[in-house]
């Protein structure tokens, strides 16, 4: 079978660094219904992957054994991204599902918030409560653990220690029960549960205004960082540059506070995601729609603001991204090669979006060590489309978890009126190309335009090496 090959005249030394973001593949999963999307998702032990999503209830495409109105969807996929077994959690009124991670055990636990006191939720203190919830490698229930008082707690962000111990982020407004201490209208809430799910501790943390925690993760020293956002400049919040802030905590084993920061400008800022860096410090994803304080720059509206911190949480360097519309960073995590991937939704059109999609993308990033931009991608179709969380697998992929209204484009499938999205990419990468003379063997046919044979023999091989590993072999004609 012929082939058809562009080929221009070049030498390697002219060839620089370059890559791109490809789709491995993209799936679309959920009911008829108006489902909201992924929010969090992450490779499991056996090479598929697991991921949380709130859905309304819909008994309908892939989902079954809804229980009432709104529900955690939980959902176990095969490497190909192809559901095994899937886990509506809930009752018969409200749940969400924020955080999931496969536990050391082999099982699955999740956090998010429930409304209900029936079916998969044991008790309810009133209204909302932060909801952790565990079930076994088949989805089925084993323990569910409500925290909170008799008004709204909800839990966002999960981490699991080594001894298979919990650490729950999220916000509260109650002040009874398990929450005994709340400064203002909304504390971040921190909780640490047992691998069985008992409470062993929860500290709040705040002012007199609204502070909530969105994301947590496990520090070098066995202590932890929680990011969100404050309204607050009093209580435990020292400084405030304007509206809301992102807020940045560091506390210890048991929980106590030993440092915050706060970043932002005369706008509002909000902090998605953080993740310790492998040189000891901080690098958070936030939003912002500041041109002052600690922002350098705004493209307009709201933009992506990613900060690299050093270990106490004082800023080396941050950098934003966007056009002039509204884009908003959800997750960032440092890959196995020391880049950051940054991801999040994009309204804008213009600026460092090169080829947006339609009318809201998922919008892609990859940053070398310094924020610089070495590759963006929109990824979605002509509708509404968005991702929420990135993590890296053992091969050195990417899965991405969100939501899309789109049935064109880059997607494919859709069952209702939005379905969650599950998408897994690569990094197809220039990393470092080697050029070697080919064997008797590696002998193609190449053909111009018109399909004639202008060379069978080619005296250069370039491999361009994906950083998965694998590679692709590309002649080069002199």
């Amino acid at each position: 079978m012929k082939s058809l090959l562009l080929i221009f005249t070049c030498s390697l030394a002219s060839i620089g660094f370059s890559q791109a973001i490809q789709i491995e593949w993209l799936r679309m999963q959920g009911s008829v219904s108006f489902d909201q999307g992924a929010y969090d998702a992450h490779e499991t032990s056996d090479g598929g992957y697991i991921y949380i999503s709130t859905i309304n209830s819909s008994n309908t495409g892939d989902v079954t054994g809804t229980h009432g109105q709104k529900e955690a969807w939980m959902v176990k996929t095969d490497a190909a991204g192809f559901i095994e077994w899937q886990r509506a959690l809930g009752g018969p009124d409200l749940e969400d599902g924020y955080g999931v991670l496969e536990t050391i055990d082999g099982g699955f636990v999740a956090v998010g918030s429930a409304g209900s006191d029936t079916n998969d939720v044991s008790f309810n203190y009133g209204g909302w409560d932060l909801w952790v919830v565990k079930v076994d490698s088949l989805g089925n229930l084993l323990w569910d653990a409500p925290i909170g008082g008799s008004a709204e707690d909800k839990g966002y962000g999960i981490y699991e220690n080594q001894d298979g111990s919990l650490v729950v982020v999220g916000h509260t407004k109650s002040n009874n029960f398990d929450i005994t201490l709340n400064q203002g209208l909304a504390d971040v809430v921190v909780s640490k549960l047992s691998a069985n799910g008992a409470i062993q501790w929860v500290k709040t943390f705040g002012g007199s205004s609204a502070d909530y925690g969105l994301s947590i993760n496990g520090t070098n020293d066995g202590g932890f960082i929680v990011a969100g956002q404050t309204f607050s400049s009093d209580g435990d919040i020292t400084s405030n540059a304007g509206f809301y802030d992102s807020w940045l905590l560091k506390l210890d084993s048991i929980g106590n506070l030993q440092w915050q920061k706060t970043y932002g400008g005369s706008g509002d800022e909000k902090a998605y995601s953080v993740q310790q860096t492998s040189d000891g410090g901080y690098i958070i994803a936030n939003e912002t729609d500041s041109n002052d304080g600690d922002i350098s720059f705004n493209h307009g509206g709201f933009d992506y603001w990613l900060i690299k911190t050093d270990a106490s949480g004082n800023i080396e360097w941050e950098k934003t991204y966007g056009g002039t519309d509204y884009d908003v960073a959800q997750s960032v995590i440092e890959t196995s090669n020391n880049r950051y991937f940054l991801i999040g939704l994009a309204y804008s059109i213009d600026g460092d979006i090169s080829s947006p999609k339609g009318d809201l993308d998922a919008w892609v990033l990859i940053l070398d060590n310094t924020g610089n931009i070495l590759e963006e991608r929109s990824i979605g179709g002509t509708a509404a489309d968005f991702g929420v969380s990135i993590s890296e697998n053992a091969n050195g992929m990417f899965i991405m978890a969100g939501a899309s209204e789109s049935n064109d484009g880059d997607v494919s499938g859709l069952i209702g009126n939005r379905d969650i999205m599950i998408t897994k990419l690569r990094i197809l990468a220039n990393v470092g190309l080697e050029e070697v003379a080919p064997s008797s063997l590696e002998v193609i046919e190449v053909y111009d335009l018109l399909g004639r044979v202008t060379k069978t023999q080619p005296n250069t091989l370039l491999i361009y090496k994906y950083e998965d590993g694998t590679t692709k072999r590309v002649f080069k004609v002199e």
